[in-house]
């Protein structure tokens, strides 16, 4: 099994900046585990967003989709029932009423959902837009003049990653001193 030691960090930023990927051998799992060690906030939020975001568009098409079958679909009350029980699962309580009523119900629900999904697209391209993109030899450099050392190029991933954490923690260090 391949592991962050085996795979150099170099070859690793370059596969993901240009999307070669396959070129990373189990890419998905080091890629899993290199966020894991890294444990960055940055990461976490635009992880964070992207789950919400995969909620959100699984709750549109179901919600979409329980629409369709609810007004299209000749349906006895017990079947009706059923649909207003799962819509309530993902947080949507359907009240009975004529057709229009459903109609504006749905729509309403439908339009909750689509701004909420416009919002957090919205604050994850914030987000990404402030966070500084560096290549790897900016990386490295700045790790060089932030731990006053040498960094051969060829690292690999997992030892990418301890010098990002010395590097991080010798920053909070300095910030310490400087406001002590």
């Amino acid at each position: 099994m391949i592991d962050l030691g085996d795979i150099k960090a170099k070859d690793y930023f370059k596969a993901v900046k240009y999307g070669n990927t396959e070129t990373i051998p189990e890419f998905e799992r080091i890629n899993d585990l290199f966020f894991t060690l890294r444990d960055n906030g940055q990461d976490k939020f635009e992880l964070k967003n992207n789950l919400t975001l995969s909620q959100l568009h699984f709750k549109l098409s179901n919600v979409e989709l329980a629409k369709s079958i609810y007004q299209d679909l000749p349906l006895d009350d017990k079947r009706r029932d059923k649909i207003i029980k799962s819509l309530k699962l993902i947080g949507f309580t359907l009240k009975k009423g004529d057709a229009k009523s459903i109609d504006n119900q749905f729509r309403s629900f439908i339009g909750q959902i689509k701004n909420n999904i416009q919002i957090v697209t919205l604050n994850n391209t914030k987000e990404t837009k402030n966070v500084k993109e560096l290549d790897y030899e900016g990386i490295i450099v700045a790790f060089e003049l932030i731990l006053d050392i040498s960094i051969p190029e060829s690292i690999s991933l997992g030892k990418f990653v301890n010098y990002e954490k010395q590097a991080q923690r010798k920053i909070k260090e300095q910030q310490k001193k400087n406001n002590v």
